[in-house]
């Protein structure tokens, strides 16, 4: 029985964001797995977190502080 998991590995500046998928019901219920990784959810997660970066990087705290927190 083979139980595949998909990861993507995704930066924005100096962040590292890791998706994956798995397909938990099939291990439990001893069927084969091949969950795939959906190229929409990984691209609006990716756009998402290039967000929350530049947020940080526009804060005053960012700026006072020097490093993002």
């Amino acid at each position: 029985m083979s139980h595949t998991v998909h990861a993507q590995a995704v930066r924005a500046g100096d962040a590292v964001a890791v998706y994956f998928a798995a397909d938990g019901m099939a291990m439990v219920n001893g069927r084969t797995s091949d969950a795939k990784l959906p190229p929409a959810a990984v691209k609006a997660r990716s756009a998402k977190l290039g967000r929350a970066r530049d947020n940080r990087l526009h804060s005053p705290a960012h700026r006072t502080r020097g490093a993002l927190t």
